[in-house]
């Protein structure tokens, strides 16, 4: 529409939308996707509900009956459902409206005409168009009855919907029109030899897919479901979590800081940040000036820092309207609670931090501002929906890829630095950016330890295949660990290898680690089937963990492990407590009822409750798997070599026995206090040409259990 109609209807949508009414306004609206009509005698209509789920509608249209009786001439239809909106089907475009709106200028109408007919098309076109529209709400009312009693939803659904829609139609031609101008510039460019179209074309494909992604996004129940529920059961409510969080300020927005500002000076201010933050109670408006309190404010209005409860405005606003369950609602804004002030904490103290710093070194308010909202983005990055990688924002990605934005955001921030610190355009960008990296992977090696960095675990893991052989397997990282305890001693090995939290008698080195950003954590020591299994367990994501996790905890209690299997089974807020509690009473022990640990001590029980893992259990646990993770590797070799023996011999296949001697005198000759016997090899014979000679209907069972053979008689001819 042209400019000054649209500077209109955005100052008076800006008047109603921003307050230019006395007192707070709650707007009438109807929330659902089931329709009950009821209509007078004259048809017409005196009353639309309508309804979230379909027993709701039920309900509502008895209470309609009873509140409209056929006796006065009341017809209340039955049940309908909104139908769903197709915008080439629903409605005109935008472009119509103002091909018509220019076509009436031309006509030369009387004002009052003119307006009279410019309000009954406009009705007409907002009428077309979705129910969730913002717009709707410039349709004249009618005074129907049936609008929902949520007032409280009501208003948060007219600010939130609205800010949206405002900032779309402020925004969004323009948007468009710096999409127009990409693609004009590079049409242009086509003819020069220096000019890289392609590159180009594909840069302007991608943000105009992202355009058309951020100014119509598209959400689905069960993905929405899903996510929710994977952040109630591994995030939500878990003290732990929400603590390693704030450790997110030390090792990822320190490190950007000091390369730019100074280590020591960043530390200083982040220090002094942190110590005026807590002393308002996670508020550090009042230690302020009048200039940082300025740049603040306008850093709290952008969104850069986030003070407010927006995102319990955005849950109470979309409601089921985007497919959130009721019951889920309140368990989310609990859930969220800790995260949101623990955010709050980050990015206050770091914007604060990085202004103040900006300022000490010359730089104007303009300036100081634009640099610490940088680096409160390179530091605690930015997860809005918009800023996903586009592969992220799908419905089935977002449940698949849930938790791994934080993942994508450190993997690009240490390429970024890396491509910077060799290809930066000014001797400046390269050393902050070999700064930057220097200090990321320092503040993670001391709070993880060198197992922590990236991609060590991995390359170890290739080491491992390398360096070792059936008959001698030789684990790199278990090398590495055994090489640092006996140059080092016990104690300080394991701070080299798994950080400074091993001092404490809490570990957080598998929290901060930047060892799985890429590859999916699977648990040490797996082989075979059992590790293609949890690979591909842990590459469909968080959310298909509950599932399996739930059927391992069934799997424990039918074998009479019941807290074990309740411990499974929950989410890891409960987790933490019920596993304290078990390891009170009994101490540390592993499924077989071995004693790891005889007790725990009252801060390990308290970290273990919070959701930490006692350092002492955890270095016990990776001792114990190094040792069975070897021994279980030298038995299946041991097992394989004697049944290729076995398999040779019943085949009378003489050379087959002979490479197997050779293959078992190479084992004997690494391991000899593991040696295969000869009269080994020949029992294993014997067994095998017994079970054949003595099954029966392909069946090998000892004399005294063929009583299940019965069983399977089904299967056997008469």
């Amino acid at each position: 529409m042209g400019s000054e109609r649209k500077e209109a209807m955005l100052k008076r949508m800006d008047d109603e939308f921003f307050g230019h009414i006395k007192g707070v306004y709650f707007p009438l609206a109807r929330f659902g996707q089931y329709v009950v009509l009821v209509k007078d005698a004259e048809g017409k209509v005196a009353n639309v509900s309508r309804a979230e789920t379909m027993r709701e509608a039920d309900t509502t249209r008895s209470q309609l009956a009873e509140a409209f009786p056929a006796a006065k001439g009341f017809t209340v239809g039955k049940v309908l459902k909104g139908k769903e909106f197709v915008a080439d089907r629903d409605t005109v475009g935008r472009g119509f409206m103002e091909q018509l709106y220019g076509v009436l200028d031309k006509q030369g109408m009387e004002p009052k005409q003119r307006a009279e007919l410019e309000d009954a098309l406009s009705q007409l076109y907002l009428s077309s168009l979705p129910d969730l529209s913002w717009a709707k709400h410039s349709i004249h009312r009618k005074g129907t009855a049936g609008f929902s009693q949520d007032a409280r939803r009501a208003f948060a659904q007219n600010v939130f919907h609205g800010a949206s829609y405002l900032v779309k139609l402020r925004y969004g031609d323009q948007l468009q029109d710096q999409l127009s101008e990409m693609q004009r510039r590079a049409d242009e460019g086509v003819g020069n030899p220096g000019f890289d179209s392609v590159k180009a074309q594909q840069v302007i494909d991608e943000m105009a897919k992202r355009h058309d992604a951020a100014m119509n996004p598209k959400s689905n129940a069960v993905s929405t479901k899903l996510t929710s529920l994977g952040f109630i059961f591994y995030l939500g409510l878990s003290p732990a979590s929400a603590m390693v969080n704030l450790s997110q300020t030390a090792l990822v927005a320190y490190p950007v800081m000091g390369a730019k500002w100074g280590f020591s000076k960043s530390g200083a201010a982040l220090l002094k940040a942190s110590q005026e933050t807590m002393r308002g109670k996670n508020d550090i408006t009042s230690s302020l000036n009048a200039d940082e309190k300025a740049a603040f404010d306008e850093a709290v209005r952008s969104g850069v820092v986030d003070v407010t409860m927006a995102h319990d405005l955005a849950g109470i606003a979309q409601g089921d309207d985007q497919k959130v369950v009721n019951g889920m609602r309140p368990a989310m804004r609990w859930a969220s609670w800790m995260f949101h002030h623990a955010e709050k904490f980050n990015r206050q103290v770091t914007f604060v931090a990085a202004y103040r710093l900006a300022r000490e070194a010359g730089a104007d308010s303009k300036a100081a501002y634009s640099q610490a909202v940088q680096a409160t983005y390179d530091g605690h990055f930015d997860y809005s929906a918009n800023n996903r990688p586009r592969f992220m924002q799908g419905n089935w990605q977002k449940v698949l890829l849930l938790f791994k934005q934080y993942s994508q955001n450190m993997v690009y921030t240490f390429v970024r630095n890396a491509q910077q610190s060799l290809k930066g355009a000014t001797p400046e960008v390269r050393a902050e950016a070999r700064k930057t990296l220097a200090g990321l992977l320092t503040s993670h090696a001391m709070a993880a330890g060198v197992l922590g960095l990236p991609m060590v675990t991995t390359l170890l893991a290739a080491a491992s295949m390398l360096g070792g052989d059936d008959d001698e397997p030789w684990d790199a990282q278990v090398a590495l660990q055994n090489m640092l305890a006996d140059a080092f001693g016990q104690k300080p090995a394991e701070v080299l290898a798994h950080g400074l939290s091993r001092l404490t008698p809490w570990d957080i080195s598998g929290r901060v680690g930047l060892d799985k950003l890429i590859f999916p954590d699977v648990q040490e020591g797996l082989e075979g089937q059992r590790l293609g299994e949890a690979a591909m367990t842990a590459a469909l994501g968080p959310v298909a963990a509950i599932a399996v996790n739930g059927l391992k905890g069934l799997q424990d209690m039918s074998h009479g492990q019941y807290q074990r299997g309740l411990e499974s089974m929950m989410l890891t807020a409960l987790r933490g407590p019920l596993k304290a509690w078990r390891y009170h009473n009994e101490g540390v022990k592993d499924k077989s009822g071995i004693v790891i640990q005889d007790e725990v001590d009252a801060a390990s029980f308290w970290g273990q409750a919070a959701g930490f893992s006692p350092s002492e259990t955890r270095n016990a646990f990776e001792g114990k798997s190094a040792v069975i993770s070897h021994d279980r590797a030298l038995m299946t070799r041991r097992r394989t070599l004697v049944e290729q023996f076995a398999m040779a011999a019943m085949a009378k296949d003489e050379e087959g026995k002979a490479e197997a001697r050779a293959a078992i005198a190479k084992f004997n000759d690494k391991n000899p206090e593991r040696r295969i016997q000869p009269m080994q090899l020949a029992q294993s014979v014997r067994n095998r040409e017994k079970r054949i000679r003595e099954a029966e209907d392909g069946v090998y069972l000892p004399r005294k259990r063929r009583d299940a053979l019965d069983v399977g008689r089904f299967a056997t001819e008469e």
